[in-house]
């Protein structure tokens, strides 16, 4: 970005983003300039393994290398055609009992005339469907920028190669491992065969499992596997063993291996008393299934010859209250997981076959991130909370609070801490300290009865080591910002402990700065609770006795999930287990995903979910796959809306929570209102969700929806508007966003309504909302759609009670995460988590409507970029698209004159809608009735004047005034604009 522009943001140095495989070729086209075909995944996912698809879809995208970003060359990009090619593995092709069958050079699949680069189906000759289970195939791409000359199917227009990506197969069909339980420690050991191509384990141990070659884990999934329905669905992961296997056996002499397990409860099972404290947990123990192959054919399975144990170190595990590890017993069961360990004890025997409903559930490849480690955070401060005088035999007792400075889902890691044999280190976790109201701040005294009937507290007794001892929780999770620790005979340093972040392992895909620190800190407040409740399903908080799937909160945050993470995958697979969870009866959906003890139709707003995700696939990430899988129970839904409308009608439709949680004393909006409105909202949605699905049926259903709003919109207005009053019901501000931003208004009193909610705002409420999770979304968004994105801006940078600045900034506990209700510092303690997503739609405005960047046609490929400029000096955004990244950079030079840096990745186009206007550029001084004077330059280059659009520089495809904003239609490119507004002292205005 230009330095004079004022305000300058090198996004790729401020990004930590994990190295992509098997990526980028380059190729010199074009007059030398390199254009590299990069990216390349399938089913969203990197190298995956485990794909369970016989056609899977892979993506890839064409990157101008940045030395020739500038270059007006390298504008309007378009890959006219491209060709796959896939290799297998030699015994892919094979008979079943034969893999010597070695054949399997580059198999070209013939080149396809189209510009689509992502979610293309793996379709190749011969070699697909891939039908047969651990297949390991690898593929690549060519593409070609040029279109075929004269016709004559001849092409010689240069051609751009990828490098290879690869994927390996699911189980197809049936297992031959069999489900066994018995032990939280299950082995089997093994003689090593030789391993040619590859090796691949194929396990899912439930709750959660870690399992072990020879003492070492196997992958770095953690929490693993994701959670389910476990009677209708268990995941089951997948990972590549061929490093391993063949540096085990070079290394051991007799070709003796173990194969190791240790089980924990997670939400399956219950475990022994005092159990799990978690709901709808399973009075059955843990259990396995896992099988090993080599090259492609099965060489282990769990069955009834492996040796069990409850002889385990963890003496306890649960979500909810924590873990016991008890490091003695792991010294004297030391060597289990190596060869040759004696089980023929009283606490060893064979296992059992498993009979539980899980037994009978379908196993389906777990094809999502996984939850992971993701980082680290040391210390900010250890403080001794109480340390007995010295001298008395309580000193071996020392209580020390430890400060890490960040609230987040994460266990705590003791690093090589010396302590007696025996002695028990206690950690209690909590969000905050205790405050008033509910006690003195002494700095010191965490406050825990947010955390409900949860303990949080994970439990190390020591083995008295002298080397020092080491302990990180293998499965247990907690929100926390502060740690008690108790039990130590000795102060900790800082280095004594680490905070080891957990969390779904998406990748962070798109970055937005503001020269106003308060909107960047309201956006990582969001973004790390975002993080925090990413645990294989969208939980609403990572430390209470709940951390439930609720849909309510993943509707209203899966747009700013899907623009700041790769939530492809994972929202895949949830949109999955909500059609598990559907009513079989009528349709409806639950309050949460998997349901648990959830009512089978959920509440309004909250069912929204099913729909919200289903149009972000299809918006954002243009699959129209997922679209087609889940028509049948997308119409089910929309059957079910229509039954509950036949039932009540507008004015009485059903609803239970409404918008919740608004902030003290203001009462929640009208329930039957804030209902209708999740119906309303819910047709608008599935009318873009079927005009998007390429299921035949979907025309049909687009009419049908479109002629059911039709009919009921006015309805909405005829029920709940006082024409009296000349507002809706009593006038709260949620009563009056939510018919705006549905559009419902007529036109003659749309002006009036938005007035009386710009006052209540502004004048009766002082700068502040009076919204709940449901209202404050839509409050913003309709306040911005109506050309008011200055008062939405006023309440995000408002600091007083209630806003989000009022959680950064709190006296007592000034956050890091955002807080479940506006008034968290001084409410609960039943329900006031300060890890909760709900409130986090104002980081989805912001990309939206202040640096302007959305959607317009699926998956990107036309993107409207209309920058809100009020009051900020400057704006920097990068949005991950399928085709690339879109880049935003704004910022004010002086009064009337503004630089606009925007790219668009080829295979996306975009509007630019540029504000001319003095009240939306605030150029600082006032034309009383004189002409404005525009001009928008590019690169230089004058491409609008009063005179109108100037023809001639590349890529931009035209233009056109609108009232008070300039159009200009771009192709795919870079492009840098100075745009600047005077007035002519000379005129007047006639």
């Amino acid at each position: 970005m230009d330095a004079s522009f004022g305000f300058t943001v090198d996004l790729d140095e401020e990004m930590v983003v994990r190295t992509i495989r098997g990526s980028v070729a380059t190729t010199s086209v074009q007059d030398g300039n390199d254009i590299s075909v990069t990216s390349l995944t399938t089913e969203y996912l990197e190298d995956p393994m485990g794909v369970d698809k016989p056609i899977p879809r892979v993506s890839w995208q064409i990157q101008v290398n940045d030395e020739h970003v500038r270059s007006s060359s390298q504008r309007s990009i378009t890959q006219q055609s491209y060709q796959l090619h896939v290799k297998t593995t030699p015994m892919s092709l094979g008979d079943d009992d034969d893999d010597t069958v070695d054949c399997c050079g580059w198999i070209d699949c013939g080149w396809v005339v189209s510009n689509q680069t992502h979610l293309v189906p793996l379709q190749c000759n011969s070699v697909t469907p891939f039908t047969k289970s651990d297949i390991d195939i690898e593929w690549k791409v060519s593409i070609r920028l040029e279109p075929e000359k004269n016709g004559d199917n001849k092409n010689t227009s240069p051609v751009i190669v990828s490098d290879a990506a690869r994927f390996r197969t699911a189980i197809v069909g049936s297992w031959n491992a069999k489900w066994i339980t018995g032990g939280t420690l299950l082995r089997k050991e093994f003689t090593m065969p030789d391993v040619k191509h590859y090796a691949t384990l194929f396990v899912s141990g439930i709750g959660y499992h870690h399992v072990y070659l020879d003492g070492k884990k196997v992958g770095d999934h953690q929490l693993d596997p994701g959670w389910t329905d476990f009677s209708k669905r268990v995941w089951y992961s997948t990972y590549d063993m061929t490093t391993e296997l063949q540096q085990r056996k070079a290394t051991t002499t007799d070709n003796k291996h173990v194969l190791s397990v240790i089980l924990g409860n997670g939400w399956w099972s219950c475990g022994p008393p005092p159990g799990t404290n978690q709901p709808m947990c399973s009075s059955d123990p843990p259990q396995l299934i896992l099988q090993l192959h080599v090259d492609g054919k099965p060489v282990l399975v769990s069955d009834e010859t492996w040796s069990v144990s409850n002889d385990s170190p963890v003496q306890y595990n649960s979500l909810y209250n924590g873990e016991t590890f008890d490091a003695r017993v792991a010294e004297r069961i030391h060597g289990w997981q190596s060869p040759g360990y004696i089980t023929a004890t009283s606490s060893w025997s064979a296992a059992t076959l498993s009979t539980s409903v899980a037994t009978k559930a379908r196993l389906v490849s777990q094809l999502f991130p996984p939850i992971r480690h993701i980082s680290t955070t040391p210390p900010v401060t250890i403080t001794i909370v109480s340390q007995p005088s010295t001298g008395t035999a309580a000193t071996k007792n020392i209580t020390q609070l430890v400060d890490f400075g960040q609230n987040q889902a994460a266990v705590v890691r003791l690093k090589r801490i010396h302590c007696s044999r025996g002695m028990e280190i206690t950690m209690r976790h909590a969000e905050v300290l205790m405050h008033p109201p509910y006690g003195d701040f002494d700095g010191t005294t965490i406050y825990t009865d947010n955390l409900r009937t949860a303990q949080a507290t994970d439990r190390y007794i020591c083995s008295g080591d002298p080397k020092g001892e080491t302990y990180t929780p293998l499965f247990t999770q907690h929100g926390f910002r502060y740690v008690e620790i108790s039990g130590l005979d000795h102060t900790l340093e800082l280095s004594d402990l680490e905070a080891v972040e957990l969390h779904t392992d998406v990748q962070r895909t798109s970055y937005l700065h503001f020269t106003d620190p308060l909107l960047e800190q309201i956006q990582d407040m969001v973004l790390s609770s975002l993080m925090s409740n990413l645990m294989s399903v969208q939980t609403d908080c990572p430390q209470r006795d709940e951390r439930r799937g609720w849909m309510g909160d993943a509707a209203l945050t899966a747009e700013i999930a899907a623009l700041s993470f790769g939530m492809g995958a994972f929202y895949t697979h949830w949109l999955d287990q909500m059609m598990d969870a559907q009513n079989p009866n009528n349709g409806g959906m639950p309050n949460f995903v998997p349901p648990l003890n959830s009512e089978p139709d959920g509440a309004p707003n909250w069912q929204t979910a099913y729909v919200m995700i289903l149009w972000v696939l299809s918006t954002h990430y243009g699959d129209q796959e997922v679209l087609l899988r889940h028509h049948e129970s997308i119409v089910r839904y929309y059957y079910f809306l229509e039954l509950s409308y036949n039932q009540t009608g507008i004015a009485k439709f059903r609803e239970k929570y409404g918008d919740w949680c608004p902030p003290p004393p203001h009462p929640k909006a009208y329930e039957h209102l804030t209902g209708a409105f999740a119906f309303l909202g819910d047709l608008k949605l599935g009318m873009d969700i079927f005009r998007n699905s390429p299921h035949p049926d979907a025309p049909f259903m687009l009419r049908r929806l479109t002629e059911l709003f039709t009919k009921t919109a006015p309805e909405f207005h005829d029920s709940f508007y006082n024409v009296t009053t000349g507002v809706y019901m009593s006038g709260l501000q949620t009563e009056q966003a939510l018919p705006l931003y549905l559009g419902v208004v007529p036109d003659d009193v749309e002006q009036s309504v938005l007035n009386h909610l710009i006052s209540d705002i502004e004048v009766t409420n002082g700068g502040h909302t009076t919204s709940g999770i449901i209202g404050i979304k839509y409050e913003m968004e309709a306040l911005s759609i109506l050309g008011r994105g200055d008062v939405a801006l006023d309440l995000a940078l408002q600091t007083t009670y209630p806003s989000w600045g009022y959680m950064l900034q709190n006296q007592y506990e000034p956050s890091t995460t955002v807080w479940e209700l506006w008034n968290s510092d001084t409410s609960g303690p039943g329900m006031n988590s300060r890890n909760h997503h709900m409130f986090g739609s104002v980081a989805g405005w912001m990309y939206k409507y202040v640096a302007g960047i959305a959607p317009l046609k699926p998956g990107f490929a036309h993107v409207q970029i209309k920058p809100n400029v009020l009051r900020l000096d400057g704006i920097s955004a990068k949005v991950a698209s399928p085709h690339g990244d879109i880049k935003v950079f704004y910022s004010k030079r002086e009064a009337g004159l503004f630089g606009y840096d925007i790219t668009l990745p080829p295979g996306t186009t975009g509007t630019f809608i540029v504000p001319i206007a003095m009240d939306d550029i605030n150029i600082g001084r006032t034309h009383e009735g004189h002409p404005m004077e525009i001009e928008i330059l590019e690169s230089g280059r004058i491409i609008w004047s009063d005179s109108g659009f100037v023809a001639g520089v590349a890529g931009i495809l035209g233009a056109a005034r609108e009232n008070d904003h300039v159009h200009l239609e771009l192709g795919n490119g870079s492009y840098q604009f100075q745009v600047s507004v005077a007035v002519n002292l000379e005129l007047k205005d006639q």
